[in-house]
């Protein structure tokens, strides 16, 4: 692969941005809204996180792929929305339902999100 070609981007490096987005400990995850400016920087939610992390890396349509990956991994009673239509828009419903959910912890969030790239990364 010469210098000024790169590889693909794949819903795991979405993913593992989105992470890296959120900080070790949540730092940066937020409830409520995609995008929030915080003292510490901007925060994000899944949702935001995704869309964020796609855009650094120049993403384009990996970034619905994302969406529909982790909403698909969703518990049954967030994923109802992305099994009605197949469209984006259900996926992100269903992540803005998990992400808000007033119980929601970022060590949750976290999980499942690892859950979603380990499997995309081919990791048991």
């Amino acid at each position: 692969m010469s210098s000024k070609q790169q590889r693909e981007v794949t819903v795991a490096d979405v993913l593992a941005k989105t992470l890296e987005l959120f900080g070790p400990k949540g730092e940066q995850w937020i409830k409520g809204y995609e995008e929030r400016w915080l003292s510490t920087g901007y925060a994000y939610c899944i949702f935001g996180g995704i869309d964020k992390a796609s855009q650094i890396l120049k993403a384009g349509n990996i970034c619905n792929d994302t969406k529909k990956k982790v909403a698909n991994a969703l518990p049954r009673a967030y994923r109802k929305y992305a099994f009605l239509v197949d469209h984006v828009y259900d996926a992100e419903n269903s992540i803005a339902n998990f992400n808000d959910d007033p119980k929601r912890t970022f060590a949750q969030v976290k999980r499942k999100l690892c859950s979603v790239l380990k499997k995309e990364l081919g990791i048991k």
